[in-house]
């Protein structure tokens, strides 16, 4: 293995692996007996929700309905939480090591992966080692994803660090390839959870625009190209999420199960400029 590869993936992920089982810490330990749950958190609705998507796979069935729920009428999951990436990590892990332990890995991993993506990040876009370490430590460790302990999908943060790197390497070499990836990246997003997308493609967009404003060589038909590319394989990724969706909220039965809390106060455009 080169220096270049150990510096770009041996010691993100070593590094990044040992510090998650340190602040989970004694989760490592307790593999297959305790799961993290958090106080409020939706871990017991997690746990049922990856269980029902296994037996919805296995048997052929429509993950987005079920007669478990409300029997004998069923239930509609359209709106339902699913957290498909944390699900994609914990199906092989599960047939490993158990349910149980393959939820308390993915959870550890998440936090290795987070701090990885932007490593990876600032080290193509810096060349500083240190600067990348300290870069993915902050990312991996940020205290809102460990007070989220109990939204495990809240936690999967590494798609919008990768999506930048590829836009970024989009901009320089313009190559359909990264161009694809960083649209991947942006799906994947979505996947882990909508409101995710939202949040993280307003950091991708500020991006995007600093990039065009500040290197006029970007500003090419070619560029604008890919920016297309972009755009429209992200949406056929997300198209059969979206369509579930759409599908639902144009169905009045199924609108009507929303709930909305206004008392909630949340955040206008005023509290992101405000220091508080």
């Amino acid at each position: 293995m080169s220096r270049k590869q150990l510096r770009l993936y041996f010691l993100p992920l070593t590094a990044y692996t040992l510090l998650a089982i340190w602040m989970t810490w004694p989760l490592a330990a307790r593999l297959g007996t305790e799961i993290p749950v958090g106080l409020g958190g939706d871990a017991w609705a997690h746990q049922w929700t990856f269980w029902w998507v296994k037996r919805a796979l296995s048997q052929g069935l429509n993950p987005y309905y079920t007669d478990l729920l409300f029997y004998p009428d069923g239930a509609s999951l359209i709106f339902h939480n699913f957290a498909w990436v944390n699900i994609a990590i914990w199906l092989p892990l599960q047939a490993l090591f158990g349910n149980l332990a393959a939820y308390g890995l993915t959870y550890i991993l998440l936090f290795a992966l987070n701090g990885c993506a932007l490593y990876w990040l600032l080290y193509d876009w810096t060349g500083s080692l240190p600067a990348a370490l300290v870069g993915g430590t902050v990312h991996a460790t940020w205290p809102y994803l460990l007070s989220q302990t109990g939204h495990p999908n809240m936690i999967t943060v590494m798609w919008i660090p990768l999506a930048i790197l590829f836009m970024r390497r989009t901009f320089e070499t313009q190559r359909t390839r990264d161009a694809l990836l960083t649209a991947l990246f942006l799906a994947l997003t979505g996947f882990s959870r909508w409101q995710l997308l939202i949040s993280g493609g307003l950091a991708f967009g500020i991006y995007v625009i600093y990039a065009l404003i500040s290197h006029p060589v970007y500003r090419t038909r070619r560029v604008f190209g890919r920016m297309a590319l972009i755009g429209g394989v992200t949406l056929l990724l997300l198209a059969p999420l979206g369509s579930s969706v759409i599908s639902g909220l144009l169905q009045p039965e199924l609108r009507a199960d929303i709930g909305v809390d206004e008392s909630l106060n949340g955040s206008d455009l005023l509290a992101y400029l405000a220091p508080n």
